[in-house]
């Protein structure tokens, strides 16, 4: 070996070694700064929702008279088809997702996949974005699905799930100005041609590209069918009808003369927008607000409308959840079948190019 490069190797070593200290400190430093954000978008949300619940309960505290009048000649007969719609909302979107599962070759049957669902959906009641589909992944996990399946089709499925709200908005809302409603019930018609956009192939394979670098691999999901999206889509759409109708079942409760395509059309806007609003703990107190800005009822009898909504919803999540989490546990030993050559082929035929 030349005695001038045997003298340079130390220093070579130090400097590899220097520069791989410097890079973890910049990836612990990056990752502090991560954790602070994150910690910081919880306190954000928890303190919107706190201010949105405070501004629904002033709300209704200063109306109380009215609001306990109507409470008081409540037509309870209505509470079991609401309870009944919230719960098939639930459960229509819980099955949604094992028809992604079945798109990605992971043969599971209906009923343990709806367990992993509703289980994890109790997440969604914690601050945070991520506990719902980390809930989900581990009870998926525990079923013999690979976590990076369960996340990419849980990640796929709430975009299919929004673009069938979008949707179901881009009728409610026209069909709310024909009825002699408000005339920005028209603002909403352009959904029906934004929504699908927005989950079209030439779209998606963009964005799952990028989900794909930024996760190192982990999220790789292939790009579906426009034909396999639009079944997807339509999956979700009776389950947004649902839960109108589950509100429309309150205001009926309540005695309250209401426009049933505004009530779906608030409904399903308000669901949305919390949904959407992610450092938010379930959307609390902002689909209430939203829910009330577009109902067209008087303040206090749409927050009423609202909190009843949310409180069945609730219930139904708990009384669902529980049960999905003891039937996930007396069924984990039964393993989803791995998606071999085969049952991939067969099970997205129709889904991948």
């Amino acid at each position: 070996m030349c005695p001038s490069r045997a003298g340079r190797s130390p220093y070579r070593a130090e400097v590899a070694e220097a520069g791989a200290e410097q890079a973890a400190r910049g990836d612990s430093s990056a990752a502090r700064g991560g954790h602070r954000r994150a910690r910081w978008l919880r306190v954000l949300g928890s303190v919107v929702a706190l201010a949105a619940i405070g501004l629904c309960v002033r709300e209704l505290t200063d109306s109380w008279p009215s609001v306990r009048a109507e409470l008081r000649h409540a037509r309870l007969g209505w509470l079991g088809p609401a309870l009944a719609c919230a719960a098939a909302f639930v459960l229509v979107l819980a099955l949604q997702w094992w028809r992604w599962l079945l798109a990605f070759g992971i043969r599971t049957n209906p009923v343990d996949a709806s367990a992993w669902y509703l289980g994890g959906e109790l997440g969604k009641y914690l601050p945070g974005s991520v506990w719902t589909v980390l809930g989900r992944g581990e009870l998926a996990r525990r079923g013999g699905i690979a976590r990076g399946a369960s996340y990419s089709s849980t990640l796929l499925a709430y975009g299919t799930m929004c673009v069938a709200a979008a949707m179901v908005c881009g009728v409610a809302g026209p069909a709310m100005a024909l009825a002699g409603g408000p005339e920005w019930g028209w603002l909403f018609l352009p959904l029906l041609v934004l929504a699908p956009a927005a989950v079209h192939p030439s779209a998606l394979r963009p964005a799952l590209a990028a989900a794909r670098r930024v996760t190192g691999g982990r999220l790789d999901a292939p790009t579906p069918r426009l034909t396999a999206l639009v079944s997807l889509v339509g999956w979700c759409t009776p389950a947004w009808v649902l839960l109108g109708v589950a509100s429309l079942s309150f205001t009926r409760l309540l005695s309250l003369d209401a426009s049933p395509s505004r009530i779906i059309l608030a409904a399903v806007a308000a669901w949305t927008v919390g949904f959407l609003a992610v450092p938010v703990p379930a959307g609390a107190g902002v689909r209430e607000l939203v829910f009330v800005a577009l109902c067209g009822l008087p303040t206090a009898s749409g927050a009423a409308v609202a909190l009843l909504s949310r409180s069945s919803l609730l219930l139904v999540d708990a009384a669902l959840g529980a049960t999905a989490l003891i039937v996930a546990g007396r069924r984990a030993p039964r393993r989803a079948s791995a998606p071999t050559a085969a049952a991939v082929s067969e099970s997205t035929s129709g889904l991948l190019p």
